[in-house]
């Protein structure tokens, strides 16, 4: 099933969802410009009664295995905490001509303080369950950077994260994205570069802010300390 937000749009947006919305399983409804964060906050609450739900951005193209790769590998674990998968991407230009793969390096799942700081879980990748969901919206902080990020904190405190090193998107870069990576790897090396002077860039010390403020209750000791 489809469910489409309409951000408050001024184009031809809408009547495309009216041809599409006649078709099965893909339904949408309308809203005022809330940004991307909060248009898939109120995606969350209107979308409920699912095994598993996915988030999709409009400028990006998903290879045909790209849920099902997901969903088999969380329908193998526990539904009982919150489950999120995620997954690499293939980083292409806007006529989606291949540039390179968007993370090379191994990440440690184990070590899940590294994740406030060393953000891999990209929202057009994430597939997660309904404890995820509903944590999500029971916890919804404001001082999150985005949904995507929330979603992976919660998961990566309060349940199970599980990353796959295959591709199965194309993360189509394009001048216009909100949040995207660079083209080139010499591109994304100076980037990282420019944020570790700069927080305001994107500063991740909101994350364990935010994750003090909703979770502390149920943080463990540990946890608690090293956040």
């Amino acid at each position: 099933s489809l469910l489409i937000r309409d951000d408050g749009s001024t184009d031809g947006t809408l009547d495309i969802l009216k041809k599409y919305s006649a078709k099965d399983n893909v339904d949408y409804y309308e809203g005022t410009n809330m940004g991307p964060s909060e248009s898939f906050h109120d995606l969350m609450k209107h979308a409920q009664g699912y095994d598993y739900y996915s988030f999709c951005d409009q400028d990006d193209v998903w290879d045909k295995d790209k849920l099902i790769a997901a969903v088999r590998l969380l329908e193998e674990k526990h539904q009982d905490v919150p489950l999120l998968y995620c997954s690499n991407l293939k980083v292409v230009d806007e006529h989606l001509n291949y540039c390179r793969l968007c993370h090379t390096g191994h990440y440690d799942l184990k070590n899940k303080y590294s994740g406030l700081v060393d953000f891999f879980a990209v929202g057009c990748t994430e597939v997660l369950n309904q404890k995820a969901i509903d944590l999500t919206l029971e916890y919804w902080s404001p001082q999150c950077l985005m949904h995507d990020s929330w979603v992976f904190m919660i998961c990566n405190f309060l349940g199970e994260v599980y990353y796959d090193r295959t591709p199965h998107i194309n993360y189509r870069q394009h001048g216009g994205n909100v949040v995207g990576t660079e083209k080139s790897a010499m591109g994304k090396v100076k980037a990282s570069a420019e944020r570790i002077g700069n927080n305001k860039i994107q500063p991740r010390w909101q994350n364990a802010k935010a994750i003090m403020a909703s979770f502390s209750q149920k943080l463990s000791s540990n946890d608690f300390n090293r956040v």
